[in-house]
Order: structure tokens, then C-alpha cells, then sequence
């Protein structure tokens, strides 16, 4: 079953990818503030187990950033259980 080891390899590097973009296109990221959207992607589930957001978190405090995650969904799901609706 080497297809599912490959998928979560290409998954688990998104984070680096993306970060390595993002320093790209600002010219470094030290000294600067990231909104880190979809930490808590997984719906109707009240927790981050699995989340790329994570290592994307650690990654970008490393490269000198002030990572802003955003646990909107997240939050409006544990204070609103009943509600199934997304705020």
C-alpha cells in the first residue's frame, strides 16, 4: 500500500511548500504577521488531530513570523453545538 504512504508524504509537505511560496513573494518572513486559515478544517469535528496548520504554525514561528491562527469554525462549533450552521 505504497499510494497511501505517497499521498500523506505530498500532504505533509504542503506546509513546507507553501511557506517556502509565501517567503518568496514578501521577501522573507521575519518581522511579518500570517493568518493561518483552516486550522480546524475537519467539519462537524471539535478538534485539530491531523491539521498541516500545525506543523505550518511551527514552521513559519521558525522562520521569525507571528502566525495569527484563525479557530473561527472551531469555535463557533463548541459554543453552538446545536447550530449546524458555519459562523
Amino acid at each position: 500500500l505504497t499510494l497511501p504512504r505517497a499521498a500523506r508524504q505530498a500532504n505533509d509537505g504542503m506546509a513546507a511548500w507553501a511557506l517556502d511560496r509565501l517567503a518568496l513573494a514578501l521577501g522573507g518572513l521575519a518581522g511579518r504577521r500570517v493568518l493561518v486559515l483552516g486550522y480546524s478544517y475537519r467539519e462537524n469535528v471539535k478538534e485539530t488531530a491531523f491539521s498541516a496548520a500545525k506543523r505550518l504554525i511551527g514552521d513559519l514561528q521558525a522562520a521569525g513570523a507571528t502566525p495569527l491562527p484563525s479557530f473561527g469554525a472551531l469555535l463557533h462549533k463548541m459554543r453552538h453545538p446545536q447550530d449546524g450552521s458555519r459562523g
